[in-house]
């Protein structure tokens, strides 16, 4: 009834993007896959973005997503999930070092996303959490995340800190050199 009174959202649906999208768009598309609403066109662009975007990202949230799975049909999330599994979880002494790829201004909470990410994986595939490799891996990214938070929290010769007091007029020409323009 929905459609019969908005056809337009057909358009949209051949249009739109999965990834970031809001749960209300998401909760749509996926009401209308299994129905086979949404054009096959539509749906297989979807599920490669989808599966695209995750692999090259490390973002597992799609493998405990309940809200996409429905967009995948047959084999085609088994395959995305096995894909995920070959280049994530297949070696993860080498993880570490592939995060170095990616970039951002929150250095700490993106390596934090990926130990998520991660965790999410090893739960979806079953891998048992006294697996030594990925202990491995979560002391190593805990570390680092440690020392990117120690290095924000402590930004090198950026906070002010007053000249040491010697005498009076030491104190105070110090004084009325750092506020000279205040007056200006």
């Amino acid at each position: 009834m929905v459609l019969e009174v908005r056809p337009d959202i057909f358009e949209w649906a051949s249009k739109v993007s999965a990834i970031g999208f809001p749960v209300s768009g998401t909760l749509l598309l996926a009401a209308m896959a299994p129905w086979e609403f949404l054009p096959e066109e539509s749906r297989l662009r979807l599920v490669k973005d989808i599966s695209d975007h995750s692999i090259q990202s490390l973002d597992a949230k799609p493998l405990k997503d309940e809200i996409l799975q429905p967009l995948f049909k047959g084999a085609e999330f088994t395959d995305y999930a096995e894909r995920f599994r070959k280049e994530w979880l297949s070696d993860p002494a080498s993880v570490f070092s592939d995060l170095g790829r990616f970039s951002s201004d929150d250095e700490a909470g993106m390596y934090t996303d990926f130990r998520e990410n991660l965790r999410i994986a090893q739960r979806y595939f079953e891998i048992d959490d006294d697996d030594e490799a990925f202990a491995e891996l979560y002391a190593e990214l805990d570390a680092h995340i440690e020392e990117l938070e120690a290095k924000a929290s402590s930004p090198a010769g950026s906070a002010w800190s007053p000249p040491p007091s010697g005498g009076s007029d030491t104190s105070s020409a110090a004084a009325d050199t750092i506020f000279y323009d205040v007056d200006d």
